[in-house]
């Protein structure tokens, strides 16, 4: 029998990963108000729209990626040699992982944080420390994080906004946090997957040419509404992306990503209209929410928090929703955090559905 500890990396072969396929499988029949993807979706004309974009050769021919490269550069305000395209945002953080991250080799992040920046230390064999958020506001404590930077640090993540809580660090404070992490070589990634839910221009851009350490993490998958057709895109200086763009696979992305993505490039309308059904949807929430006395906290993201059990682990409340239906964001770990539980926000149908759930929970726990 072989002994596949002698074969594979010890940073994977001791690691504990569920299959995610099974999750997502189970999703089916559910409102998915927990992953935090685009709910509204394209309408019956945007499809058929984008689908009279895909010609024979889409599928039959290596994909050609110089046109996006060139579209996608000129959407993010840069030059084609300052972005590398990835499958999916993960898949541009494992990239970053490949380049910069060995044994031994210390990154520094906020807790809460996005899982896949814990599973790819784990398999690089490096020391991920983990900061928690500031509990009078849950912002991200930009001096906590900068005292934890010590000579191995190769890396340090600050999500804009933060992918669990919606908050951001102060234009100010990214600035001295990239002065200061130039100064000691280490890199800055901003994660900003969801940047465009509110705008799309980002105040990070400058840093890029000012500190020259700074590497900016984007996906359209959250509020383009693309997490199946998987694009990421890292924007760096020239000088980081050559790097970075030595490890990519032979075809970054898809022909198929490559075209829905241009289509939605070409149809800024879709994106805003789901702005404004988010921002409708938020509206609601929070009126609803005042009126039935729960906790209600905004974000810059496609999601709101609500407090479904003050003081308490939300597992309960989350197991509640889902026998009706609906599934929300996971229980949350930090003790200042608890009773909180994080919902994406949809349509007008989607939060009645919830709301309606949540007034359910309530009488539920009501004594006669």
């Amino acid at each position: 029998m072989i002994d596949l500890s002698h074969i594979v990396k010890k940073g994977v072969y001791g690691a504990e990963r569920r299959n995610f396929r099974d999750k997502l499988a189970q999703r089916e029949h559910y409102l998915r108000l927990d992953l935090n993807e685009n709910l509204v979706g394209l309408s019956r004309e945007q499809l058929e729209s984008l689908l009279s974009t895909i010609r024979p050769e889409t599928l039959s021919a290596y994909p050609d990626l110089s046109r996006i490269y060139r579209r996608m550069a000129a959407h993010v305000g840069v030059g084609e040699d300052q972005i590398v395209l990835t499958n999916g945002s993960d898949m541009g953080i494992k990239t970053l992982f490949d380049v910069c991250i060995g044994k031994g080799d210390h990154i520094v992040v906020h807790q809460p944080f996005f899982l896949m920046y814990a599973h790819y230390a784990e398999f690089f064999e490096a020391t991920l420390d983990r900061v928690p958020v500031r509990e009078e506001d849950w912002r991200p404590d930009a001096q906590a994080m900068l005292a934890r930077v010590n000579s191995r640090t190769k890396m340090v993540v600050v999500e804009s906004p933060n992918g669990n809580l919606g908050t951001s660090l102060t234009p100010q404070e990214t600035e001295h946090m990239a002065a200061e992490l130039a100064r000691r070589n280490v890199l800055l990634v901003i994660d900003e997957a969801y940047l465009s839910c509110e705008r799309d221009h980002s105040d990070h851009l400058p840093l890029l040419e000012r500190h020259g350490n700074v590497v900016l993490v984007r996906t359209l998958s959250k509020a383009n509404g693309l997490a199946g057709a998987r694009l990421g895109v890292l924007v760096s200086t020239p000088a980081i992306a050559r790097e970075l763009y030595k490890v990519r696979s032979l075809y970054e992305i898809s022909a198929l990503t490559a075209i829905v993505a241009e289509w939605h490039l070409d149809h800024p309308e879709v994106l805003e209209d789901y702005r404004n059904t988010v921002r409708a949807g938020k509206r609601y929430l929070a009126e609803q929410c005042a009126r039935l006395g729960i906790g209600f906290k905004d974000t810059q993201a496609n999601f709101v928090l609500l407090e479904l059990d003050p003081g308490q682990e939300t597992e309960l409340c989350a197991s509640r929703l889902k026998e009706q239906g609906i599934l929300i964001g996971m229980p949350f770990a930090l003790a200042q955090l608890f009773g909180w539980a994080r919902i994406t926000v949809g349509d007008p149908t989607h939060c009645a559905r919830l709301i309606g759930a949540v007034e359910a929970l309530q009488r539920d726990r009501t004594p006669a």
